[in-house]
């Protein structure tokens, strides 16, 4: 595997250099335009003459290449700082359960390899509950038998077994550990397995391998997620199985006769940001909010259209109702120009904004843009007047490049005054 390819996000570079320093060839980018296709969005924009990151931030493995790309989170651009903060925001989401304390750590151990930090986490916890608790469960089969099990298929018997006297059609259940939920595990080992280059994960993995080699090897997509259903008993694996779906929503994997060709594993840093930003609110509400707020995320009780019947759900990011008075907050992961006389907000997202103001009757929103995307905010709110009444538009930013895991009342501070907005309304 060559040296690896890093940008950060929005960066670009010139295929020619690309070519010269990293040995990339042209099937190479063709390489990242098949994972764009197979993922449904831009991971990299493949230009005429040059590779553009986006707000993909991760891996991408094409042929011998790797590709890392960070994001700006950081003040001083080092690895360590820019992954210790990413850690620390998808800790705040349901993608990752890590305690805040054993990032730093992790960190170190791990020498700042981002994705092995992922794989060391499944392995190891994965391990551990293996170990003490194999899980298992009922699992229905049919199955044209000798003697009478469970229940018998009359139709199935009918069809099948007319000229077979002595075979039975029938539906019965088995106690076993070839179940889904275990298929999940085996296939996510299966191939990282193909990809860590870890001797500790490596090991790691190869002894899960052990222990789940009866069950099944089934290709698991990412549908075969809603088929699990954890009760009381499983739930205790509801963070490895997100993590084993974070793999395998958020990696492409091409094997060709059983080697890895191509590989992503990226996290798009608007959906972080937003997902961070809401559950950031919620834990520290009590810092942040009067007592009895609610905090919603991702609301879906308003649709834009009444009549003639109701059409086109409306989502703001972040709702906030404190005794009828209520605060919209959506999030905007993206560069603005700072010499645009409007700042560099676009016209659909004040739109957007109203929609979401009038149907919830929300007097004051604000949009929340990243501080470290170059970000300069208008002094005072765009104000949108609409049958006698108004909307008051902030725009406003907080800081991502601080050290989220020691600095937590910095971004405490930039939140107050956002949220202290509810009370004009």
């Amino acid at each position: 595997m060559n040296e690896p390819v890093k940008f950060f996000e929005y960066d670009s570079k010139l295929k020619r250099k690309l070519k010269e320093k990293y040995r990339m060839r042209d099937r190479d980018f063709d390489r990242i335009k098949v994972l764009n296709k197979k993922q449904k969005c831009i991971l990299m924009k493949v230009l005429e003459d040059r590779l553009k990151a986006t707000s993909y931030v991760g891996i991408l493995t094409v042929g011998k290449n790797t590709i890392q790309i960070l994001p700006k989170i950081s003040k001083y651009g080092g690895e360590q700082d820019i992954i210790r903060n990413l850690l620390f925001m998808l800790s705040y989401t349901r993608k990752l359960k890590i305690k805040e304390t054993e990032i730093s750590e992790l960190c170190r151990k791990k020498e700042n390899r981002f994705f092995e930090i992922f794989i060391y986490l499944f392995a190891k916890n994965l391990n551990e509950t293996m170990k003490q608790n194999f899980y298992k469960n009922y699992s229905f089969f049919s199955d044209n038998l000798s003697f009478i099990r469970g229940k018998i298929l009359f139709n199935e018997n009918l069809r099948k077994n007319l000229a077979r006297k002595h075979k039975v059609h029938c539906r019965f259940s088995e106690f076993t550990e070839n179940i889904l939920l275990n298929q999940i595990f085996r296939y996510t080992v299966f191939l990282l397995l193909r990809i860590t280059g870890d001797p500790e994960n490596y090991s790691l993995l190869k002894q899960l391998e052990f222990i789940l080699s009866d069950v099944s090897l089934e290709r698991i997509r990412v549908e075969d997620f809603s088929k699990v259903h954890l009760n009381r008993l499983s739930r205790y694996l509801e963070p490895l199985v997100q993590l084993s779906k974070l793999f395998i929503t958020h990696g492409t994997i091409q094997l060709f006769h059983g080697k890895l060709e191509t590989f992503s594993f990226v996290f798009d840093m608007e959906e972080l940001f937003e997902e961070f930003v809401a559950e950031f609110i919620k834990r520290h509400k009590s810092q942040l909010l009067p007592s009895g707020t609610e905090v919603k995320s991702q609301d879906k009780t308003k649709k834009l259209v009444d009549s003639p019947e109701p059409l086109f759900t409306i989502k703001p990011d972040i709702l906030i109702n404190s005794k009828g008075k209520k605060l919209i907050i959506d999030t905007k992961y993206k560069m603005l120009n700072p010499e645009d006389r409007r700042y560099g907000v676009s016209q659909a997202d004040m739109y957007q904004m109203l929609a979401y103001s009038v149907k919830h009757g929300c007097k004051q929103a604000v949009l929340l843009y990243p501080e470290h995307l170059k970000i300069k905010t208008p002094p005072t709110p765009y104000v949108i007047q609409f049958n006698e009444s108004e909307v008051k538009v902030y725009i406003k930013a907080i800081p991502l490049d601080i050290d989220l895991l020691h600095e937590q009342h910095v971004l405490l501070d930039k939140l107050k005054p956002i949220c202290a907005l509810i009370h004009l309304s």
